[in-house]
């Protein structure tokens, strides 16, 4: 891509996204809550995950 070229084959994506310039900050509190949710869900898919591979005969993995 000739893009990629002028740029020296720099593919990070700030060079190619194009912003508002308008950033948006997210207040702590709600970032954390936010990362607990998700920490949750990972912590449930773990679960799963470790259920499945038991089934499969792959026991062993602690989560």
């Amino acid at each position: 891509n000739e893009e990629a070229a002028r740029n020296d084959y720099n593919l990070s994506p700030s060079r190619y996204v194009v912003q508002n310039g308008e950033e948006e900050v997210q207040p702590l509190e709600e970032a954390l809550v936010q990362l607990q949710e998700a920490e949750e869900e990972r912590r449930e898919a773990d679960r799963e995950l470790a259920g499945v591979l038991k089934t499969l005969g792959f026991g062993g993995f602690d989560v």
